[in-house]
């Protein structure tokens, strides 16, 4: 399998949301992007070492939306419930381990969403709004001597 970062996966598997596609739908005309974006990690991120080698691993992102700036739109995104959708089908995949599929030695073990949906106004852009809600990803890794 050739290698792709986990970053990435993440991206295909949150395009895979059907609350993404009718977000995108109904406000196409003010959504200017949305991506992902890593934040704030420690270094290597290892939350625990196992004796065999293998590490436990947090991966911080920020799933964001770029969107033109209006105080009705705010109104309107805040009250179509999306982030409550969006929340309920990270947990229903986490319930049903359904993740992101992921290069070998990687195994997921949970997505969490670490911070309800939140708007940021860019100063720097004046008709730009960002909508953003932040997530964690926790997997392990498999002591590389041990893949075969």
């Amino acid at each position: 399998m050739e290698y792709k970062a986990i970053i990435k996966s993440m991206k295909e598997y949150i395009m895979g949301c059907p609350y993404l596609d009718e977000l995108i739908t109904t406000y196409e005309n003010d959504i200017k992007s949305w991506f992902l974006e890593e934040g704030p990690n420690h270094k290597e991120n290892i939350s625990q070492h196992y004796v065999d080698g293998n590490t436990e691993r947090i991966l911080r992102f920020s799933f964001s939306i770029l969107l033109s700036k209006s105080q009705d739109l705010k109104i309107s995104i805040e009250e179509s419930g999306f982030y409550e959708l969006f929340q309920s089908w990270i947990e229903d995949n986490n319930n049903l381990r359904i993740f992101p599929i992921l290069r070998d030695g990687i195994l997921p073990l949970s997505i969490e969403l670490l911070t309800t949906g939140y708007f940021i106004d860019l100063k720097q852009v004046e008709d730009i709004m960002k909508y953003q809600i932040q997530l964690q990803f926790k997997y392990e890794k498999e002591n590389e001597k041990w893949i075969v």
